[in-house]
């Protein structure tokens, strides 16, 4: 029996803070320059505005020193495939 995506998260809610370091536990985010934000939106066809939003204070966000206004990009791998997710930082 698999157990929801869902409570997988919530579990990580209940990490030690020494363990939310762990390269196991976190997705990749990385700040894409200008330029690349602007490509990534002609692409998708997406004003950057209309892209889904992640909060200036994600501990992740954070972490890489990402403004609101920006793009970033987040590597997940699932299933064996990998994907990337782009979201603008709001405050």
């Amino acid at each position: 029996m698999s157990v929801p995506a869902t409570l997988h998260w919530q579990r990580l809610a209940f990490i030690p803070g020494e363990l939310l370091n762990s390269p196991k536990l976190l997705l990749e985010h990385k700040v894409l320059s200008d330029s690349d934000a602007k490509k990534i939106s002609e692409k998708y066809k997406v004003p950057l505005n209309k892209f889904p939003k992640i909060s200036s204070k994600d501990p992740q966000v954070l972490k890489i020193e990402a403004q609101a206004g920006q793009l970033i990009a987040i590597n997940r791998v699932e299933w064996g495939k990998s994907y990337v997710y782009y979201r603008v930082v709001t405050d």
